[in-house]
């Protein structure tokens, strides 16, 4: 994390190892920052609510070698969701949701 106009910054995220490549970015919500690792054939997303970034990231689902996915976080219906293309079933991905976890 880093301050515009301070010198310090802090790690946020570290990944050891060298066959996954780190994403940052928002989710189409933009209440959501996600974390997203990804190596050829697996994945793993760390999530974080926007209006709290001081607060840590929590695993969305961790990481299972085959096993690819890939959240996004929006409204359906009046309720914060998560959508998740993954696949989980086998080598075709599928659309799966979730509503947010709330309190």
């Amino acid at each position: 994390r880093h301050r515009l106009g301070e010198a310090s910054a802090e790690l946020v995220f570290d990944e050891p190892d060298g066959r996954f490549f780190l994403h940052c970015f928002r989710t189409s919500s933009e209440r959501q920052l996600v974390i997203l690792l990804n190596s050829k054939t697996t994945s793993e997303a760390w999530v974080l609510d926007a209006d709290h970034p001081e607060q840590a990231f929590t695993c969305l689902a961790p990481r299972v070698e085959g096993h690819e996915y890939y959240p996004d976080h929006g409204l359906l219906e009046g309720v914060w969701s998560w959508f998740i293309r993954s696949n989980q079933s086998g080598i075709n991905f599928a659309l799966y949701h979730a509503a947010e976890k709330t309190g």
